[in-house]
């Protein structure tokens, strides 16, 4: 990646979690914003997130495989925890 935008930051578990268990967008990193806050990061050189986050909020094609939602969303909260340095919860 050469700039910032060919990535896709957000600090919304339930959309990075959408994200990340339809393929959308390649996962790179959990970044800590501050002490309780991180960012997801996201792959993006097509800059095509902003119309898979509209879509997201509208309720459009959104429908997902419930255990792989679940399975994404304690991937990312592993890293989510791994960034803020605090215990895992399982």
């Amino acid at each position: 990646m050469t700039n910032n935008e060919e990535v896709f930051k957000t600090t919304r578990l339930p959309l990075a979690a959408y994200l990340h268990c339809q393929r959308l967008l390649p996962f790179v990193a959990c970044e800590a914003v501050d002490e309780n806050t991180v960012e997801f990061v996201f792959s993006d050189p097509e800059r095509k997130a902003e119309e898979l986050e509209l879509s997201f909020d509208q309720g459009r094609d959104t429908l997902v495989d419930p255990r792989a939602f679940v399975t994404s969303e304690r991937f990312l909260k592993r890293k989510l925890q791994s960034a803020l340095k605090k215990p895992e919860v399982r």
